[in-house]
């Protein structure tokens, strides 16, 4: 899991670091960080993104 101090990326759904949350691959750009000739925007380049996984 990132740390807790990590930045929020767009495709996010959670802050880094919540409870009942997890990261993913990317389904933007399949977990390369990579989206056309630049960085993926969804995940920041990352190539994973914080899902929801629970419910509270």
């Amino acid at each position: 899991m990132q740390d807790e101090t990590a930045e929020q990326a767009p495709g996010d759904e959670a802050p880094p670091g919540s409870r009942q949350a997890g990261e993913v691959t990317c389904p933007v750009c399949g977990g390369s960080g990579r989206s056309g000739d630049g960085e993926c925007q969804d995940c920041g380049g990352t190539g994973t993104v914080v899902r929801i996984v629970g419910d509270a």
